[in-house]
């Protein structure tokens, strides 16, 4: 009984239903098996996905097998997918890639451009357009998605550390330099002899254990 009320709790966070998706627009290849843990402390399996173009989180409806957006994302406190853990805010998702203090998140955003649609007998085309959705009614009411008309064309890494009871973001030389004012120059001959690519995600978490190594 207890594991059913944890279920429809997380079930009357949604809204809008899809038929159809563009799975290229979406952080992992297929949905997920993952924990979704909520601030109440209550526990829910799920399958999901995040839409990276949308920014937001989908997931299949136990109950009839659809897939839906989760729109109370605030009672989300973390979500854990095999080994890894990720958070979710009105920013995105993110994954937590240091394991202590202060922990480094990593937020994969995506560059769009239009989605063309299908053309017939082998006509040039990238990802059909989505045309056909499911309604989902509540409380009398109908609401029926449109489609963005956009697909994902490039993908890059934002961080964010977490210290001092905060959120940093940064994806650049400049930006970082900013959370570490104390050990700019000993930062900044590190960044040039160590070559760091900010599109690296494991340059960037040496970078963060060799600033707090400074301390």
């Amino acid at each position: 009984m207890k594991k059913w009320i944890t279920i429809l709790l997380f079930l009357t966070i949604i809204y809008n239903v899809y038929s159809q998706q563009n799975n290229a627009n979406f952080l992992f290849p297929d949905y997920q098996k993952a924990i979704i843990n909520f601030n109440w402390g209550a526990q829910s399996t799920e399958k999901i996905n995040y839409n990276l173009v949308e920014e937001k989180l989908y997931f299949i409806d136990k109950s009839d097998s659809l897939i839906k957006i989760v729109s109370g994302i605030q009672s989300i406190a973390s979500i854990q997918i095999q080994d890894k853990f990720y958070i979710i805010d009105t920013y995105g998702l993110k994954e937590r890639v240091t394991t202590e203090p202060p922990f480094l998140y990593v937020q994969y955003k995506a560059a769009t451009t239009s989605q063309p649609t299908t053309v017939a007998y082998g006509g040039s085309s990238n990802i059909a357009s989505v045309s056909t959705y499911t309604d989902y009614r509540s409380g009398g009411q109908q609401t029926i998605l449109k489609n963005s008309g956009l697909q994902v064309s490039n993908i890059s890494p934002v961080y964010w550390l977490e210290k001092n009871s905060r959120f940093y973001q940064f994806d650049n030389k400049k930006q970082f330099l900013k959370i570490y004012p104390a050990f700019k120059d000993k930062l900044k001959v590190y960044l040039s002899e160590n070559k760091v690519d900010f599109g690296s995600v494991c340059d960037v978490k040496k970078l963060v254990e060799f600033a707090e190594a400074l301390k």
